[in-house]
C-alpha cells in the first residue's frame, strides 16, 4: 500500500524543519514503515527545546487497507 505522509511544523520554528509531503510504501505482510524527517541546522543552541513536528496521512492507495481488522486479534477471538 502507498501512503502520502505530510511532515510539518507544530512547535518548531520555520527554520528547524523542512515541511514535506512524501509517498511511502508499506510492503505486504508489514505494518510499519520508516521515512526521513529533514531538519536544518540553524546554529542556535536548542538543547533545551522540546520541538514537536506533525506527521499526518494524506492519500492511501492499494494494499486492501479496508480489509484489515480494526480490533486486535485476541479481541476478535473473544467475540
Amino acid at each position: 500500500m502507498t501512503i502520502e505522509v505530510i511532515v510539518g511544523h507544530k512547535t518548531t520554528e520555520s527554520g528547524d524543519l523542512v515541511p514535506v509531503t512524501q509517498t511511502v510504501t508499506i510492503l505486504a505482510g508489514s505494518n510499519t514503515v520508516s521515512f526521513p524527517v529533514s531538519t536544518l541546522d540553524d546554529s542556535l543552541d536548542e538543547s533545551a527545546d522540546n520541538d514537536v513536528f506533525t506527521v499526518s496521512v494524506g492519500t492511501i492507495a492499494g494494499g486492501g487497507f479496508e480489509t484489515l481488522p480494526t480490533a486486535p486479534a485476541w479481541l476478535l477471538r473473544l467475540r
